[in-house]
């Protein structure tokens, strides 16, 4: 007894997961500029600012599962509560007193990302708690 496209996650134990944006050209091409983690409901990400070895003028993100513990220098943004001020909630609302990072975060919008793959994609979208911005 399934109904619509839900159908195959219940017969066939598959997950339904949405197509996402990829990388248009090989990791390889590309230059780390910034890493920091995502730790929402229990899932791991971490998330690159990179930049276009052959375009530097358009820097995006991209965003990867990650099953590591998160190193004590790396700013994550989570649902748990933490003394430690690289410890935030919202991408878009840090309470670090540096403007050249919120300058930066301000940058993390919906058309800029891309997933290592969809699952990954899709998990992300479904347990962060604050919105993208478009």
């Amino acid at each position: 007894m399934a109904i619509g496209s839900a159908s195959s996650m219940i017969d066939k134990g598959s997950w339904q997961v949405d197509a996402q944006p990829h990388l248009p050209k090989s990791y390889t091409k590309y230059k780390v500029l910034f890493r920091f983690g995502f730790f929402y409901k229990g899932f791991k990400f971490l998330c690159e600012y990179l930049e276009d070895t052959e375009n530097i003028n358009n820097p995006i993100w991209f965003i990867k599962p990650y099953n590591k513990n998160f190193n004590d220098n790396l700013i994550v943004f989570s649902d748990i509560i933490s003394v430690s001020p690289l410890w935030q909630r919202n991408i878009y609302d840090i309470s670090i007193k540096n403007q050249k990072l919120k300058d930066l975060f301000n940058k993390f919008r919906e058309s800029n990302l891309f997933f290592s793959d969809d699952m990954c994609g899709t998990d992300f979208k479904q347990v962060i708690d604050f919105q993208i911005r478009r």
